[in-house]
């Protein structure tokens, strides 16, 4: 039985495929560097005839995935513990306590003399983050709300070299595409694409959807 459960074992194989769309709005990035608070939000006020005939065009929405990301540490937008804050700490000047935080400009010399290797500058305000064992839920806590990402959204971005990779906003839309245009920015412009959005797998009708589900049948191998 054993020798039958192993040869049954070694027949299994796993493969990884990348769905993604580079139309996903929650993903959005910024073109015009890291964004602030409002970045996106507030657009030329357009005319209407309709009250209040002056439209702000505000999209209070705007790069939410990646404001989430810059501003963890720093602003209540992310969160206010670990990410980009500066770890602080009391000492005694003068016989005086003072508090005393690390500086961008203190970080970026330690990062030019390598002592950053053995000196974490940024708030360490998770004590599960300097535990030597470490639960599976705090690794989960930490990565999702205390550790900012540095790179582009998996959900947006093809994340693996080779031909497993799959933009639906450019691939699987079908039947003309059942979305009136939405406006993104690109280059500080605003721009009407009709893009394939965070859910439309399962917001959509499958008429428009359809060419998605034929590709994850085909490449699993479920036929």
């Amino acid at each position: 039985m054993k020798r039958t459960l192993n040869k049954a074992t070694s027949r299994l194989k796993s493969e990884s495929h990348d769905f993604y769309s580079s139309g996903d709005e929650v993903f959005a990035e910024s073109t015009n560097g890291v964004p602030g608070l409002v970045t996106g939000v507030f657009h030329w006020p357009t005319l209407n005839l309709d009250w209040p005939f002056v439209h702000l065009n505000l999209e209070l929405d705007a790069f939410p995935w990646q404001k989430q990301e810059v501003f963890k540490g720093v602003n209540a937008a992310g969160s206010l513990s670990a990410g980009w804050g500066f770890h602080c700490w009391t000492t005694n000047i003068d016989e005086q306590t003072a508090w005393v935080r690390y500086s961008a400009a203190g970080a970026n010399a330690m990062v030019a003399d390598g002592s950053i290797v053995s000196n974490a500058v940024f708030d360490r305000g998770v004590s599960a983050m300097f535990s030597p064992t470490i639960s599976d839920y705090d690794k989960a806590d930490i990565l999702a709300f205390h550790i900012p990402a540095v790179s582009s959204p998996a959900g947006k971005v093809a994340t693996l070299a080779n031909n497993s990779a799959v933009d639906m906003n450019v691939s699987c839309k079908a039947n003309d595409w059942g979305r009136e245009g939405v406006q993104v920015e690109e280059a500080g412009q605003l721009v009407t694409k009709y893009p394939w959005l965070h859910s439309d797998i399962k917001n959509m009708a499958y008429y428009y959807v359809y060419s998605a589900f034929t590709n994850i049948v085909e490449k699993g191998g479920m036929k």
